[in-house]
């Protein structure tokens, strides 16, 4: 706001009658008034700076010392502001400041000692020209307090392969001369035109929506071309970084926007170990350490300006937070995760930490799991076998498949039994556990499970004095289709064992009762009779070449 500071004629009353007379102060009844919504950001960057394009459709208001209303004054369609008795004033296409200055100079001239104050009151709506990879490519209806950004969204987004990076701002309202036609040139070529009176610009999306930083999508103005091209080439940060990824390469880049458009390196990224990839007259990549700290901090130094298909490496640090603990998982008092030694701690110790195991605890079935990664568990041969149909497997293929299909991947050979049988863990069974195991111990069932081809199958409960027979019997017998291949299955070493190698039963055995095979009995007629033709042919010729 400027004000010009004069004593107050009677001039002044006069002037208000005579602008009421013309109607001027109903004006907002006549026009298809809006309510302006105007961030600050907005605010101080386009209105409280004075940059603001004044052009037809803005509303002026001027306060008048004396006079109870303010006067609404509107940009004429050829950019004049009519002020009565004081006259025209050419206003259009001028900035805010200059528009503001030009009002109070011509008032100065005819009320040279009159205080006036002069505000925009609204700012009008202007077409915009959006080019290229937008969904609906042509002519948006924009303000002077929207961005770029918005003006694209308006115009139906950015298309998918299109730039985010390198789009193009063409200031055009002060277009003169040949400058027009290096515009179309631009657009033919995608070459940028040269020319001291041309403002082109580029907006930046990507930096935008990552830093919130207002010089990389600026506002838009009256006459503007925004051209959306498609995306270029690429530069990478890999690795170790908050959002590690691909990003449009954009001219001028220097690692520190690399580093901004990937949020900055993770908390467990080594400070020593960033690294810079670079093709050496692209065909051979070299390295070079990076002081990221410097570059960050905009050193010109170790911001090094980069190139298409650069790599940005941030190592991680090595043994960043380790796992330090292990699982105890079921029949313990406190189950939980426990701390262990960097080398490991021993199985009973780990327990005891727990409140040790509880009166329903079942040693027999408590195991250990260790933690293992993908490349152990990778088995070329089991992928061999896999690959060829079952029915051609050979008798080896054949048991590789039974033994890696009973595998228990990470388990490790632990008798619980034996563990707390002695005070020393038994010959070897106190073994070390790591971080990353995990301790099982389930509750003890005390019962026996037969399955299988009995009559009641179920589990039965535990008794030291029963046999295989008498676990049987408790489940109905053998049914019609039973046969007398009986297995048991060990809970506690999952071995499978015949029934009648097997003197005395624990708690989680099973007992499985194999099926007699359905035989069909005239397919058995037929492919014998077929057999004893074949048979009776040979005899045939063979008494046939004696004779």
């Amino acid at each position: 706001m400027q004000i010009f500071r004069c004593a107050l004629p009677a001039f002044f009353g006069v002037l208000a009658t005579v602008v009421a007379g013309q109607g001027q102060t109903t004006v907002t009844e006549k026009q298809d008034a809006r309510v302006a919504i105007v961030g600050m950001e907005a605010f101080r960057e386009v209105l409280e700076t004075g940059r603001y394009v004044v052009g037809p459709g803005d509303q002026f208001v001027l306060l008048i010392p004396g006079v109870e209303e303010a006067l609404e004054l509107w940009v004429t369609a050829e950019g004049s502001l009519l002020i009565p008795r004081v006259g025209r004033v050419p206003v259009g296409g001028l900035r805010l400041s200059s528009a503001r200055a030009a009002i109070l100079d011509a008032c100065r001239t005819q009320l040279p000692s009159v205080e006036i104050s002069v505000e925009l009151g609204q700012f009008r709506t202007f077409p915009v020209s959006v080019a290229g990879m937008v969904g609906v490519p042509g002519v948006s209806i924009a303000s002077g307090v929207q961005r770029i950004g918005q003006v694209i969204r308006n115009s139906g987004g950015i298309l998918d392969g299109a730039s985010k990076r390198n789009i193009r701002l063409i200031r055009g309202g002060q277009l003169r001369g040949r400058d027009r036609q290096r515009i179309e040139t631009y657009l033919q070529t995608n070459q940028l035109p040269h020319s001291d009176s041309l403002e082109v610009l580029r907006v930046d999306l990507e930096l935008y929506y990552t830093t919130g930083l207002t010089r990389y999508n600026p506002f838009v103005e009256d006459g503007d071309l925004i051209v959306v091209p498609a995306k270029g080439e690429g530069i990478l940060a890999r690795e170790n970084w908050s959002r590690p990824g691909t990003y449009e390469y954009a001219p001028g880049d220097r690692i520190s926007d690399l580093v901004s458009l990937a949020l900055g390196p993770a908390v467990d990224y080594d400070p020593e170990n960033v690294l810079l990839f670079r093709y050496a007259n692209g065909r051979w990549r070299y390295l070079q350490h990076v002081d990221l700290a410097a570059a960050v901090a905009r050193d010109p130094e170790a911001d090094l300006l980069l190139q298409p298909a650069d790599w940005l490496i941030a190592r991680k640090l090595p043994d960043y937070q380790n796992r330090s603990t292990v699982r105890v998982i079921g029949e313990v008092v406190y189950p939980g995760s426990y701390v262990v030694d960097l080398e490991g701690s021993r199985l009973k110790e780990v327990l005891e930490q727990a409140g040790g195991l509880t009166e329903r605890a079942s040693l027999g079935k408590s195991r250990v799991v260790r933690d293992f990664d993908a490349e152990q568990v990778n088995d070329p041969e089991w992928t061999r076998i896999m690959a060829i149909p079952a029915a051609s497997w050979d008798r080896e293929e054949k048991q590789y498949f039974n033994m890696k299909s009973r595998e228990k991947p990470g388990r490790m050979v632990v008798d619980f039994i034996e563990l707390f049988a002695t005070e020393d863990g038994g010959a070897g069974q106190n073994i070390l556990v790591r971080p990353g195991d995990a301790i099982f111990v389930p509750m003890a069932l005390e019962t026996v499970l037969v399955s299988g081809q009995a009559a009641n199958p179920g589990a039965v409960p535990f008794d030291e004095s029963y046999t295989v027979a008498d676990y049987i019997e408790r489940a109905g017998g053998f049914s019609w289709r039973a046969s007398s291949d009986v297995v048991i299955i060990q809970a506690r070493t999952g071995v499978w064992r015949d029934a009648d190698d097997v003197d005395k039963l624990e708690p989680g055995d099973r007992i499985w009762i194999k099926e007699n095979p359905v035989h069909d009995r005239w397919a058995l007629f037929l492919e014998g009779m077929q057999v004893a033709g074949q048979v009776a042919t040979v005899v045939l010729l063979f008494v046939t070449i004696l004779k």
